[in-house]
């Protein structure tokens, strides 16, 4: 292990230079695998059966793993090409100071929300296994050290988690694979997969379900891309990255539903019979996941307050996230965490038709910390991109069933971007003469090609 992953990462809210963005494809691949190998990930392959066909299941997973690929390999083009987290990244498209701080508020409270749940979840079952073998009962405590622990990698920082997922991965896969082998030898795989569906899903609803988990890592992935030394380590990393890892994890999450009725791994284990062993792998599983969720919502509260650094600001989120876990609130907020979801598809869409439409993959990074600069836009906020944002959140909430209500928002966000942007800010007279409206688009303003930045 590199003595690396025992200091503190230096980068927040500045851009990482171009002379540290050394880390290669399979650097990627492995911390991308530790978000997906994750009990999440098993959760979303039991969420599609029965009411899917099997077939209709597979389908659901392959193609809403290829489309969350693609795009994670997208917006880790701003981590790659400019060395930005994703709340900088979204200060080009939001505005700055202030329309970034949308991106960073709803980064922090879903990143925190969900280490709070993934924290408890862990706990809980560290809890049940102290309880059978030393007699040791006090849910809070345990939750409050197993928070603690899951907060050391991220405030550290890259190399930490990198190391840390390295050593993770390897074991989870396998306790997978050992579920898989135990379920396919005790049921039987045609046996399982022979059933009669319920249909209470349609295909494009599954799909909805696999994008939906997971969009928020899609989201956040210039916080870790970063790092990555070119495109093509990009590409292939999150290719690998996210979608073997998931396909693999929702299959293995299915077949556990079907043999079991129960899509918790805790549960499965139990009930297969697989030994403390497996169990004590699940409770870590608990590290890799929380490892992004934190790292993300730090980096976006330093958006926020930005004399705080990037370690400063992780550890106060795991404070908070602790806390939350520890209290046991986090029952209540789960449907809370499922509208923001909603919100990250329009958000993907209007930073990526930014970046590559309208900008042409060319930024001026000195205009993202310049507070009255081009990004300054009305008052710090792109009125333009809030009204696509709202637009986006509006069409998922209203989508029929039978479309991905995801897809949707992501293109209605792109499309609705460009012609409000158009309306508001494209102006011609004096306002262009000072710089204003129509300089916003201009290649004046986006002289800087990836390879021109430090």
């Amino acid at each position: 292990m590199s003595l690396e992953a025992f200091t503190i990462e230096r980068h927040g809210v500045d851009a990482v230079p171009k002379s540290e963005r050394t880390k290669s494809w399979w650097d990627l691949f492995v911390i991308q695998a530790g978000v997906n190998i994750t009990l999440s990930s098993l959760l979303l392959g039991g969420l599609l059966v029965p009411g899917l066909s099997w077939t209709q299941a597979c389908l659901a997973l392959v193609i809403g793993n290829i489309i969350l690929g693609i795009l994670l390999a997208l917006m880790g083009y701003f981590g790659v090409d400019y060395g930005i987290s994703t709340t900088v990244a979204s200060r080009f498209a939001l505005g700055h100071p202030r329309g970034s701080w949308i991106a960073s508020i709803i980064i922090l409270m879903s990143m925190v929300g969900w280490f709070a749940v993934t924290a408890e979840l862990a706990g809980q079952a560290t809890h049940d296994a102290l309880q059978g073998t030393a007699g040791f009962s006090n849910v809070a405590v345990v939750i409050a050290v197993i928070g603690v622990l899951n907060s050391l990698p991220p405030i550290l920082g890259f190399e930490n988690i990198k190391w840390l997922s390295r050593l993770a991965v390897p074991g989870l896969t396998g306790l997978c694979v050992w579920i898989l082998v135990v379920i396919v030898s005790k049921y039987g795989y045609r046996n399982l997969i022979h059933y009669t569906p319920t249909h209470t899903l349609s295909l494009t609803t599954g799909l909805d379900l696999v994008m939906g988990g997971l969009i928020v890592g899609v989201f956040t992935a210039p916080d870790i891309s970063r790092y990555v030394v070119s495109e093509r380590d990009n590409w292939i990393g999150s290719m690998l990255g996210a979608f073997p890892p998931s396909l693999f994890l929702g299959l293995v999450g299915a077949l556990s539903k079907l043999a079991t009725g129960d899509w918790n791994a805790v549960s499965v284990v139990q009930r297969l019979g697989l030994g403390a062993p497996a169990l004590i792998v699940i409770i870590a599983s608990s590290w890799t996941a929380n490892n992004s969720n934190l790292y993300s919502s730090g980096l976006a509260l330093a958006n926020i307050f930005p004399k705080l650094s990037r370690w400063q600001s992780t550890a106060l989120m795991g404070a908070l996230g602790t806390t939350l876990a520890a209290l046991r609130v986090t029952r209540y907020f789960g449907s809370f965490l499922l509208v923001l979801s909603d919100l990250f598809s329009p958000l993907i869409g209007i930073l990526l038709c930014d970046y590559f439409l309208i900008r042409r993959s060319r930024l001026n990074l000195r205009e993202a910390y310049c507070d009255q600069g081009a990004c300054f836009y009305t008052r710090g906020v792109n009125v333009a991109a809030v009204v696509a944002l709202v637009t986006g959140f509006i069409v998922a909430k209203f989508s029929p069933a039978s479309t991905m209500a995801s897809l949707l928002s992501l293109f209605a966000a792109a499309a609705v971007y460009p012609l409000m942007l158009r309306l508001l800010y494209r102006k011609a007279g004096s306002e262009e003469a000072e710089g204003k409206g129509p300089e916003l688009l201009t290649q004046a303003n986006l002289s800087e090609t990836p390879a021109e930045q430090p």
